[in-house]
């Protein structure tokens, strides 16, 4: 089987733009990455190393933190969510 590296669109083109300087931009790696065949592997692989800089997977360091959450979220038995502090009742 083929490694997903092998079809990453971001093969070719300059890493610094995957990882760039802090507060630099990441709008270039996004967009490459929205069309890459490679993405979910991409993701799942940065998530699974615990990377945590750059873009893996059409997301940012944030964006990963993000979806680190909710997936933890998922894990949670039914009535045992979290809720919002407004919705806690008054008695």
């Amino acid at each position: 089987m083929d490694d997903w590296r092998d079809d990453a669109l971001c093969r070719g083109f300059p890493q610094a733009w995957w990882f760039p300087e802090q507060g630099g931009q990441f709008r270039t790696a996004l967009w490459i990455c929205a069309a890459c065949p490679s993405r979910e592997p991409c993701l799942q692989f940065a998530l699974d190393e615990k990377i945590v800089h750059g873009v893996w997977g059409g997301l940012t360091e944030a964006g990963r933190r993000s979806h680190r959450r909710k997936m933890a979220g998922r894990g949670r038995p039914e009535g045992k969510q979290p809720r919002p502090a407004d919705e806690h009742q008054v008695i």
